[in-house]
């Protein structure tokens, strides 16, 4: 499994021009977004939508011996990615799917 991240530093830098369209969108109505170009959706297609999920709710697990949690806590990201696989590949072995 690949697992692709980016980790952003500090605020992003905006030019004065992208300033001023972000400003332009955000002072929008509804009824001035023009969208033609992409499908209408439906209820069905928002059925499973989470309202303000953005992959920074916490991590929902079982209880973690306090000196692995404090380890976990002060790792990296891509410490973490290598550990997220690292699992991964051990819940593969005990499913029998790797050999």
């Amino acid at each position: 499994m690949t697992i692709v991240s980016k980790t952003i530093i500090g605020e992003p830098t905006y030019t004065t021009e992208q300033i001023s369209r972000l400003q332009t969108l955000a002072n929008m109505s509804e009824n001035e977004i023009n969208y033609n170009d992409i499908p209408e959706t439906t209820a069905k297609d928002w059925a499973d939508a989470t309202s303000g999920y953005l992959g920074t709710q916490p991590l929902k697990h079982k209880k973690l011996d306090d000196d692995v949690q404090s380890w976990l806590d002060k790792q990296d990201n891509s410490t973490l990615s290598h550990i997220n696989e690292m699992i991964r590949h051990v819940m593969a072995l005990h499913a029998g799917m790797v050999a």
